[in-house]
This record gives C-alpha cells, sequence and structure tokens, in this order.
C-alpha cells in the first residue's frame, strides 16, 4: 500500500516537503478524499500556494461538497496558478455554477446564529450568499432573547433566493418551558 509507505517514510522524515506532497498525493488518489483535504488545508496553512489552494479545491470538489468547493476554487483562482491549474478552477467553478444557486440572507439582528439544513454557516450578517446545491433547503437563524427564525427555500440550479429573517422578542406574558432530560 503506497500510501502507508509514504506514512512511514514521512515518519521517519517529517520535515521533507517532497514526501509530504507525495502523501496527499496518493491519498487523493486512493481515493481518501477526506484525508486528503485535511492533509491539504494543514499544508496550505503552513505555507499558503496556488498548488495547496486547487488541491483543497478539488478535495472539496471529489466530496461532493460543492459550494465549498466553488469558494475553494474562487479563491485558488486570486493565487498564482499554472495553466492546467487555472484552467481547472475556472472550469470548475463554471461547472459547479450551473448545478448550484444562491442563497442571500438578510437578518434584522446582527450576531445571530445561522444555520443552513441544520449545520451552522456563520453568524448574521452573512459576508456572501450561501451557495448550495439545486433542491430544498432549511434555514434557521436563533439568537438569545429572540424566537427563532426557520424556512424552507426551493432554489434552482443557477438560480437565487433571498430570506428576510425577521427575529422578533417574544410576546409578553408568553410562558418558557424548558425541559431537562
Amino acid at each position: 500500500d503506497l500510501v502507508g509507505e509514504l506514512e512511514a517514510l514521512r515518519a521517519q522524515e517529517p520535515l521533507r516537503e517532497r514526501l509530504r506532497a507525495q502523501h496527499m498525493l496518493s491519498l487523493y488518489r486512493s481515493e481518501r478524499q477526506a484525508e486528503a483535504l485535511a492533509a491539504y488545508q494543514k499544508a496550505h496553512a503552513a505555507s499558503a500556494s496556488g498548488a495547496t489552494a486547487i488541491r483543497i479545491a478539488s478535495a472539496l470538489y471529489k466530496l461532493n461538497r460543492l459550494g465549498e468547493a466553488h469558494e475553494a476554487y474562487e479563491a485558488a483562482l486570486k493565487q498564482t496558478l499554472l495553466g492546467a491549474d487555472k484552467k481547472l478552477a475556472n472550469d470548475r467553478v463554471a461547472e459547479i455554477a450551473a448545478k448550484t444557486g444562491t442563497i442571500t440572507l438578510t437578518v434584522n439582528e446582527v450576531g445571530a446564529t445561522v444555520s443552513l439544513d441544520g449545520k451552522p454557516a456563520g453568524a448574521s450578517p452573512l459576508q456572501k450568499p450561501l451557495r448550495v446545491m439545486a433542491g430544498s433547503h432549511k434555514v434557521g437563524v436563533t439568537k438569545d432573547g429572540f424566537t427563532p427564525f426557520e424556512s424552507t427555500v426551493e432554489v434552482a440550479a443557477k438560480g437565487a433566493v433571498t430570506v428576510d429573517a425577521q427575529l422578533k422578542e417574544p410576546q409578553k406574558g408568553a410562558k418558557v418551558s424548558v425541559t431537562i432530560k
């Protein structure tokens, strides 16, 4: 197993950059995308480059995390990329844009927690629209002292949806129930 051999060599000589690069590539080519992504992100954090940026984007693409992949390819295009990598990034940005849409979220309260399909998506105000696969998506917004907001939206490929989340304070005299399990 090539990945195992490279892991052993890296353990013996952890500072050899070429071994680290070969190890990351072997993970990627062995369809171990999640492990490759983690390795690329670690390498990029240590020394950002167009090469690591394009590998991160490609691993996200292979994991079918297209919203994140689109963002990563766009970020890679802002770095120095060689011909084939630049073409790949441009092609993938166009391909992903054709399969996805965006959700622009406005929230009347700063610092509210935003979730998309039950997963954290940031705090309001969001810096940019959320890129999502075409289909149905659940948007949630919560903030202490306010009634939670939830909405399900349909997003078409190449489409854009705007959601206006108005958080409201609970009505005076409303009862709050807490269940401890």
